[in-house]
């Protein structure tokens, strides 16, 4: 069988895929946003309401760190 990403591998286990799917499409949204206001990353960090160790977890995508109700809630953050 052939997959298409790590994720894919865990098959039996359909709601972990699309969680984690969904958690690294909103981190890369946040990223994005971030990028493009060009704040730095003390002002990122107040904008999300997080640390800025928080942030430097949210760039390097470590998911675990962060539930789906967190990552929208940044992102809505960002919106606002």
């Amino acid at each position: 069988m052939k997959y298409h990403d790590v994720v894919d591998t865990m098959a039996d286990h359909p709601e972990k895929v699309m969680n984690m799917k969904n958690q690294a499409r909103l981190m890369d949204e946040i990223r994005k946003r971030i990028d493009e206001e060009g704040w730095t990353q003390a002002e990122a960090a107040k904008h999300l309401g997080i640390n800025e160790q928080e942030l430097s977890y949210l760039y390097r995508g470590h998911q675990s760190k962060f539930s789906l109700e967190e990552l929208l809630n940044m992102l809505a953050a960002l919106k606002s």
